[in-house]
């Protein structure tokens, strides 16, 4: 007996805490299966490396409007990047991911409408990472509406993220880059209408069922005598009729039987499904050597181009220093922003009020608040390239007084600091001008507003009296600057205009 079921809608269902709303777009139709058939024929050389570890490069692409709105944010690239890193490796299959590049594209259609926009896309992409495009909407490929979360497109070779999918609790991007990797939904053929007992009977009698992909697809027995060709090709992922999508759940509580009578006990908590609510999430041996050849393939050359020596994680968790939760500061102008280093930390990102800021420092002069003001909020993550901590920032609020200082001195030796001219021309020099009661040895740095040092010099000597040392602008960008003097006693800083 021979039932084909209409498939109405090309979108797929989205993974973790599933919804019918929530859908993967990805197409697995003949051409995406033979991808998978054709490295089949490596897997022993695959498994015969053992334990190689294998680093990803990704670009991600930050789409916006065209005016620049909507973007997604840094830090939800990094934290999605931590969350990628943990889950792989939890699931065992030894592979890393890391940021190649970060590239912002202001396109109102790319970001809304990816479907129709994919050879604009195509000239965006990194010729050596995957990419990532991660966009505001993912419409029908027919214009209508409707709720996708990701999908992978083989004919363009890249990945589609809706960014209100990144760095939360589904696992969305882990199945999506599933879908790069070759693998198949465990429940091909079922993804439009999932077996469900108010449509299909207990005894499953079709030799075939009617896919998204337009044509049909072998129905999996359980006994695995036609698993290389059946649903999603690999025989270590039990046969599943997509209940897991029908009833959001992660254990199996219905009897389904396949044609043959035997009870069907599907591996519902495997990335490549459409269950809900599991605890964790796993690929089977199989999926993992699927993954692992497809990487090695020679399609897939342009991702080993790098020279990443181990996996370094950044722990999760900051130890703020200074201001502390609810502490007022007597200053608005000059706020030194203050938190323990992290180990592997390769930059920071500062959010305050809203507003994020990166350096490489773990500090942080913010001179951008407003007198009098209650209630500022900052917060910081640490990062590199593979990610930063997991957890959501952790933001602690201060208040600011009323006085101006552009010269906050922490060194009791030190009577006064000048800079002058100031504001000075780019092409020009200025002085650095102190009077300090003994002499001492220090850092003359300079940052701009994002915290980024752009100027230094180290272990300057300073003499007991009047201190004048000259300092190039010429390297400069026009605009706001902190000029800070720095010592192993503490630090002293000005505020230095560039024009």
């Amino acid at each position: 007996m021979k039932i084909l079921i209409n498939i109405l809608v090309l979108f797929l269902i989205g993974i973790s805490s599933i919804s019918a709303q929530n859908t993967c777009g990805t197409v697995q139709d003949e051409a995406f299966m033979q991808r998978l058939i054709k490295n089949k024929a490596y897997w022993n050389e695959t498994i015969n490396k053992g334990f190689d570890t294998r680093y990803v490069p990704i670009t991600f692409h930050m789409v916006a409007r065209s005016d620049g709105t909507g973007r997604i944010g840094e830090e939800t690239i990094y934290r999605t990047m931590c969350l990628l890193n943990q889950r792989y490796e939890t699931a065992g299959v030894d592979m890393y991911f890391y940021i190649e590049g970060l590239n912002e594209i202001n396109n109102t259609g790319v970001w809304q409408d990816p479907f129709n926009n994919g050879g604009l896309m195509r000239s965006f992409k990194s010729s050596n990472s995957l990419n990532i495009f991660v966009v505001d909407d993912i419409r029908r490929e027919d214009g209508s509406g409707g709720t996708t979360l990701g999908y992978y497109t083989g004919g363009g070779d890249y990945v589609v993220m809706r960014k209100t999918a990144m760095g939360d609790a589904s696992y969305t991007i882990e199945h999506e880059l599933g879908h790069f990797f070759t693998l198949a939904h465990t429940h091909r053929g079922w993804e439009d209408e999932g077996w469900d007992p108010n449509i299909y009977p207990q005894k499953i009698e079709f030799l075939e069922i009617g896919s998204s992909q337009t044509q049909p697809v072998l129905v999996e027995l359980v006994d695995g005598s036609n698993c290389e060709f059946a649903a999603d090709f690999i025989c270590d992922t039990p046969a599943d009729y997509g209940r897991g999508f029908t009833c959001n759940c992660c254990v199996l509580n219905d009897i389904i039987l396949d044609r043959n009578c035997d009870t069907l006990a599907p591996m519902m908590n495997n990335i490549m499904s459409y269950s809900g609510g599991c605890d964790t999430w796993e690929f089977s041996p199989d999926q993992i050597v699927a993954i692992q050849t497809s990487y090695d393939a020679p399609d897939r050359t342009y991702l080993r181009q790098g020279n990443v020596d181990t996996y370094t994680p950044v722990a999760d968790g900051i130890t703020y220093i200074h201001p502390m939760n609810a502490e007022k500061v007597d200053v608005y102008d000059n706020v030194k922003l203050e938190w323990e280093a992290v180990p592997n930390a390769e930059f920071y990102t500062v959010i305050i009020n809203s507003v994020e800021h990166t350096t490489t420092n773990n500090y942080f002069n913010v001179t951008t608040l407003t007198p009098n003001k209650s209630f500022n909020f900052w917060g910081v993550k640490a990062f590199n390239k593979f990610g930063g901590g997991c957890a959501e920032f952790q933001e602690i609020y201060f208040d600011v007084g009323d006085q101006e200082t552009s010269a906050v001195s922490e060194l009791d030796y030190v009577e006064s600091v000048n800079v002058f001219p100031n504001p000075v021309q780019a092409t020009a020099s200025f002085n650095v001008s102190l009077s300090s009661a003994k002499a001492f040895k220090g850092d003359v740095i300079i940052y701009d507003l994002a915290g980024k040092t752009v100027y230094q010099i180290e272990n300057l000597n300073f003499i007991n009296g009047a201190n004048s040392h000259l300092v190039p602008a010429g390297n400069l960008s026009s605009g706001i600057h902190i000029l800070e003097v720095r010592t192993t006693e503490g630090s002293i800083t000005e505020k230095l205009i560039i024009e």
